[in-house]
Order: structure tokens, then C-alpha cells, then sequence
């Protein structure tokens, strides 16, 4: 049986990819094992779809989206710097100048500024709702062998689709 790719998840990886570097592993779906070579990585989930009438031949969707930014911190544990690691993870995830203007290599930054996805398909990020960045959890059970610093953004997508 081969395994689901969802399209949704598929615009919004490569618009992160098109818009970031250093980030070495994108995953549609959540995953049980990344080698640490493919970290820092991204893993992207559907937590939710919600569909009602837009109009009496269409719906719309909105699918609250789940990211995860993984970065392997064994080389800052060594080190004995673990804030330098999860301040790794707040700086791809919601990195801000003096001035408190997102980066615009920040993750939250490509999904809140690129609201238009896929325009022929009317896949946007909806901006009227809030993200949810949850940065600064370490894990060490997820990837067996590696230490871990993770952040997660929520985020809602939406589009219509005809009946």
C-alpha cells in the first residue's frame, strides 16, 4: 500500500523550501524516524478539516495545519549550551529584528506573508485567525539516538471547492 501525500501539505512544504535554507528534511505527515543528516527538518500535519457551505454549489474547507521544526542539539549539549539550541528553533520559527518585524526567513513570516498558495486552486493561509507558535520543547524519545529541540506553529488554511 503506498503512502497518502496530501497536496495541501505538498504546496505549503515547498513554499517554506523556496523561501528558507538549512533546512535539509521536508515531511508530509509526521514521521517516526529522521536521520540526523536530514536535520533541521520540517514535518507537516492535518490536525483538522472543517467543511461547510459557502454558496449552493460550493464548500469551504479549513484545515488546521500542524508544523514541527526539528534541529538535532547533541552537538549543544556536548557543549553545555541548550538555550543557544532552542533559541536556533524560535530564531526559524519566529526569528524577529530590533524592530519586532518578523524575519522573512522565519517560518511564520512565509506562511503569514505568502497568504496565496495555490491561486488557482484558492488554497490561501488564513491570516484573519491567529497561528500558534509553541517553541522550546526538547525531546529525546522521538528519534531514538538523537537530542532534539522542537518548535511547533499551528496555522489554518482554507480554499472553496465546488460541490
Amino acid at each position: 500500500m503506498s503512502k497518502y501525500v496530501d497536496p495541501i501539505i505538498e504546496k505549503y512544504l515547498a513554499l517554506i523550501k523556496a523561501n528558507t535554507s538549512g533546512i535539509k528534511g521536508f515531511y508530509n505527515g509526521f514521521v517516526a524516524k529522521i536521520p540526523s543528516s536530514m536535520l533541521p527538518a520540517v514535518m507537516m500535519q492535518i490536525e483538522s478539516t472543517e467543511a461547510e457551505s459557502f454558496s449552493d454549489v460550493e464548500d469551504v474547507h479549513r484545515i488546521k495545519m500542524s508544523l514541527i521544526y526539528i534541529a538535532d542539539i547533541r552537538q549543544t549539549l556536548e557543549d553545555s549550551e541548550t538555550l543557544t539550541s532552542l533559541n536556533n528553533v524560535l530564531e526559524a520559527l519566529i526569528g524577529r529584528d530590533s524592530t519586532y518585524l518578523l524575519k522573512t526567513t522565519s517560518i511564520l513570516d512565509i506562511l503569514r506573508s505568502n497568504l496565496n498558495v495555490d491561486t488557482a486552486n484558492n488554497l490561501r493561509t488564513d491570516v484573519g485567525s491567529f497561528s500558534v507558535v509553541t517553541p522550546g520543547e526538547i525531546a529525546t524519545g522521538r528519534f531514538p539516538g538523537l537530542y532534539t529541540a522542537e518548535g511547533t506553529i499551528r496555522f489554518t488554511a482554507h480554499f472553496t471547492q465546488i460541490r
